[in-house]
């Protein structure tokens, strides 16, 4: 069972993560207004919060995951709502995804639970178009305490550090042309304090 079975439940009942989605949305679609994205396609898509705020951008969204828990909940919602044109994917090992065509990835609070990042951003290259765009939401390095000894399975890279973050993406074929820190996560770690954890947006695109 994938760790994030059990949460997929209750996911959306945080409004951290609502509010977290509703900004990112807001930011990634005030870039694409007027691009015209035909096929985006969300890595770590959870139970679709983010791509649900994104769907009037695209004619065309590949939601994955590796979570079957996450899917559920998000064919469930695409019922209610009756959203077509989302297709929802199980990521595996076993099962091998081919893909191309994609004008815009995007992933928020994924990558650092994916430990070989060399090897996604290569598949990324691969899945887009000609000029396609990487859109990255994630958390700034940090010293492990945003999941703490208690949730820190599948957890192998404590945030991200800007520089080494884009000279990993220029090694893979992208340039980085937008940054920002667009979000702060006030969160109560272990120790029984809270501390604020900056979440940046970094927009890539391929060359």
């Amino acid at each position: 069972m994938d760790a994030f079975d059990d949460k997929a439940k209750t996911w959306d009942d945080d409004p951290v993560k609502v509010e977290r989605a509703q900004i990112l949305a807001k930011k990634i679609s005030l870039f694409i207004d007027g691009k015209a994205p035909q096929k985006g396609f969300e890595f770590g898509c959870g139970t679709g919060l983010l791509s649900f705020y994104l769907k009037d951008f695209f004619k065309e969204i590949i939601l994955a995951d590796t979570s079957k828990g996450m899917l559920k909940v998000l064919k469930e919602k695409m019922e209610i709502n009756g959203i077509k044109h989302f297709k929802p994917l199980l990521l595996s090992e076993e099962n091998p995804h081919h893909i191309d065509g994609i004008d815009f990835i995007y992933s928020s609070m994924t990558l650092h639970h994916v430990h070989d990042l060399d090897e996604v951003f290569e598949r990324f290259y691969q899945m887009l178009r000609s000029k396609g765009y990487l859109c990255i939401a994630d958390l700034e390095e940090e010293e492990g305490d945003f999941h703490g000894q208690a949730d820190s399975q599948n957890v192998h890279h404590f945030g991200f550090e800007r520089q080494r973050l884009v000279h990993q993406l220029e090694e893979n074929g992208f340039a980085c042309i937008h940054y920002e820190i667009f979000y702060e996560i006030n969160k109560k770690i272990e120790n029984g304090s809270f501390k604020k954890f900056p979440l940046f947006l970094l927009i890539a695109q391929k060359i």
